[in-house]
């Protein structure tokens, strides 16, 4: 056993950044969408997100529309660094929605499963700033979950169709505690078939949704700003982050009708601890999340509760 603990011995000292990927939908804010990853070979890192959210007011045209809904979420991620900076990730979110306006609906099931390969830098030799990393990755997700054809309240669990997404995260350090980072994330989605999910209800009446059809989803673009005191008193760590996501106008394939996008603006906060130490180097990173949407057009402005397990392994052969 000894002999083995040598082989395969782990550490978590070092390894500090949370990496995460969200899907962008119209009724909740996302998750953080993460810092740059470590390039250290052969790390491996599972991640869960878990929260609950509520909204009492649908945005649209720029008037609140009383509504009542719910979430329930989480979301399972891996991350498996390869070589060079080259890593694999995968993750797989699970949702229950409830919403209670004039007709009353509840969903429950998973998501879209993503998967995307990426690459990652660290930069240390620089003479102004602690370190400079970024990362990009590019990936597919792919529908686990179709809307109902024959219903008129209906909001999708995902998009219902294949998407590509690039993702690109950049951060750099200062003051030996201090981390500035930016985001930008850009979603291509394919033609639906008769049985998927529009990425948005649309409004006649409100919050009603037409029977789903064959639907050109337009892309979704998303960018965001982080400031972050890491690791100020022993592993505590806190953060704040802005992001905007935009969903472009869709339209149906059979009669060219065009179909409304979303935009929305979120705030993200988050209070960290890493737990970590040399005797304890299976220790885990706990979360305590905030995310909400405080503005936006054709989106629930809702916020959500909720934290974040992470857990590093670096491999040294």
């Amino acid at each position: 056993m000894l002999y083995l603990y040598q082989i395969f011995s782990l550490s978590c000292l070092i390894i500090t950044q949370l990496q995460s990927f969200d899907t962008i939908h119209f009724y909740r804010p996302p998750f953080f969408f993460g810092e740059p990853r470590f390039a250290r070979p052969t790390l491996t890192t599972f991640s869960l997100d878990a929260a609950s959210g509520h909204a009492q007011h649908f945005k649209t045209h720029g008037k609140p529309i009383a509504t009542n809904f719910h979430i329930i979420e989480a979301v399972a991620q891996w991350y498996q660094n390869i070589h060079r900076g080259l890593f694999f990730h995968a993750h797989l979110p699970y949702r229950k929605l409830m919403l209670h306006h004039k007709h009353h609906f509840k969903k429950q099931s998973f998501g879209d499963i993503g998967v995307a390969l990426g690459l990652t830098t660290n930069y240390q030799e620089t003479e102004y700033f602690d370190f400079i990393d970024g990362t990009i990755q590019l990936g597919l997700t792919f529908p686990l979950s179709k809307c109902s054809s024959n219903s008129i309240l209906n909001i999708p669990l995902g998009y219902g169709t294949t998407s590509f997404f690039c993702q690109m995260d950049g951060s750099l350090g200062l003051y030996d505690w201090l981390t500035l980072g930016i985001d930008g994330t850009w979603m291509l989605f394919t033609t639906t078939n008769n049985h998927a999910c529009h990425t948005m209800p649309c409004y006649n009446p409100p919050l009603l949704i037409q029977p789903c059809s064959e639907i050109n989803n337009g892309p979704i673009v998303a960018c965001g700003a982080y400031i972050k005191a890491d690791h100020v008193i022993s592993g505590f760590s806190c953060l704040l982050g802005y992001s905007y996501n935009r969903h472009i106008r869709s339209h149906l394939t059979t009669n060219a009708i065009r179909l409304p996008g979303f935009s929305m603006q979120n705030l993200h906060i988050m209070l960290e601890y890493d737990f970590a130490t040399s005797q304890h180097p299976y220790a885990p990173i706990l979360s305590f999340t905030y995310n909400t949407t405080f503005r936006g057009n054709n989106v629930f402005l809702t916020s959500m509760l909720g934290g974040n397990a992470t857990i590093h392994i670096a491999w040294n052969y």
